[in-house]
């Protein structure tokens, strides 16, 4: 269907204004071919084998709706969450409740990391974690972890070998987001939590969180774009040892969490590989 693979359905105007939703626009010749080269990212048998060996599951791209927002409960859990989580079958999944903050509930959908920096593309959602409102703090185990709610499968990476370890060594030491948002909802610093005892072969997975990244290593900030009321498109700025702040990546709202499309679902095909790798 080459017509098909030549335009896409353009739900977001230059100013970030909904348009009609059966306007469509060619894409234009750098934008197919960063479209076919995604296509072109599928898992090779011996990259599926290593991803089984490591208890990770390779997932296509289109569906990410599906497995990230749709599932009410985790999937039967692999031998690394057998062994070393002790979950022993399938868990619940519990909203966070940023769906219920009219200004964040963007976050509860799935989002599109977009930019130039390595993490960019990871598809990710919100909707599961933990949030306190009190606080205005929401915390996420990115590929879950041994304490809180099940958070296996909400954080996407590229079908790479070390990804395999990365993955793993992260479930380990319970490597966190911890997102403290300001007053207004407009803003929200990230603190990184893990615990590093695991680069010292120390993998014991019931050792939580205990150290927090200090903000003079590592500050990160994110902020919502102007045009964005309800949490759909956010950009994150870094700074490393105390050096200048520089946008890292955009973050964009690509299915809400019911699995409708979101406002920039067409950037989905240009910028993610066809097939992603998640825990479970």
């Amino acid at each position: 269907r080459p017509f098909a693979s030549a335009v896409m359905f353009c739900c977001v105007a230059s100013d970030g204004e909904p348009l009609d939703e059966n306007e469509i626009r060619l894409l234009s010749e750098p934008e197919k071919q960063e479209m076919h080269a995604q296509n072109a990212k599928v898992a090779t048998s011996c990259q599926r084998s290593l991803a089984t060996c490591c208890c990770l599951k390779v997932e296509e791209r289109d569906d990410a709706a599906v497995y990230l927002v749709l599932r009410n409960e985790s999937l039967p859990p692999s031998c690394f969450q057998r062994w070393c989580m002790c979950v022993c079958g399938p868990q619940p999944r519990e909203p966070s409740g940023l769906e219920m903050v009219p200004q964040l509930r963007g976050l509860a959908g799935v989002a599109m990391q977009h930019g130039e920096d390595d993490s960019s593309s990871n598809l990710l959602t919100m909707k599961w974690g933990e949030y306190d409102a009190d606080n205005r703090v929401y915390e996420l185990a990115l590929f879950d972890g041994f304490y809180g709610s099940n958070t296996t499968g909400v954080w996407t990476e590229p079908v790479e070998a070390p990804w395999c370890c990365l993955m793993n060594l992260a479930r380990c030491a319970n490597f966190s987001y911890r997102l403290e948002f300001s007053e207004d909802f407009r803003s929200a610093d990230i603190r990184m939590r893990c615990n590093p005892c695991v680069l010292c072969c120390c993998c014991c997975p019931w050792i939580p969180a205990w150290l927090t990244v200090p903000k003079s290593c590592l500050d990160s900030t994110m902020k919502q774009h102007d045009d964005s009321q309800d949490g759909r498109s956010w950009e994150r700025h870094s700074s490393h040892c105390g050096g200048t702040p520089r946008l890292s990546h955009h973050l964009f709202q690509v299915f809400d969490s019911f699995g409708q499309t979101g406002p920039y679902k067409h950037k989905l095909a240009v910028k993610a590989p066809k097939q992603v790798l998640v825990t479970f």
